[in-house]
């Protein structure tokens, strides 16, 4: 159990490090911004379902259980669901590399206590996962021009 905890707050903290401004002096592939971003502001159903998204994306970092991880997992995948479901062609490139990033992350926290690789490995594996999904978070918000106080 302590090697779970251990590994939850690793990679919460290599997500939330994931969130903030990144140089690109990384060797890891970050997502990079869709060519065919609108300048023109979002639908407010839009930036709703996108501001639902980034809350619960941000709200991970609260989280300390595989518990909680799980259901933020669950309600992210929702979130991105009904961003799908509102959003237009424009986003569909950050939407499917925010998608495959949440893949990933969510299959190393499903991981955690259960794989052989060892916990260092793991541990790494999910600090990657964690960061690239902050990343791709970062780069779709960046895509979907909303006003500020949305």
């Amino acid at each position: 159990m302590t090697h779970r905890l251990l590994a939850l707050a690793l990679g919460l903290a290599l997500f939330a490090g994931g969130c903030g401004d990144d140089s690109n002096d990384s060797s890891s592939s970050s997502p990079t911004p869709s060519s065919t971003a609108p300048t023109e502001p979002a639908p407010s159903d839009v930036c709703d379902a996108k501001d639902k998204l980034d809350a619960d994306v941000m709200g991970m970092k609260e989280d300390n259980t595989a518990q909680q991880y799980k259901a933020s997992l669950t309600a992210i995948s929702q979130d991105l669901k009904d961003l799908v479901t509102v959003a237009d062609d424009a986003y569909s490139d950050d939407l499917a590399t925010f998608q495959a990033a949440l893949n990933t992350f969510a299959d190393q926290v499903k991981s955690i206590g259960s794989s052989d690789q060892g916990a260092l490995k793991t541990l790494e594996d999910l600090g990657q996962a964690a960061g690239d999904l902050g990343d791709a978070g970062q780069t779709l918000a960046e895509q979907i021009p909303c006003p500020s106080s949305s």
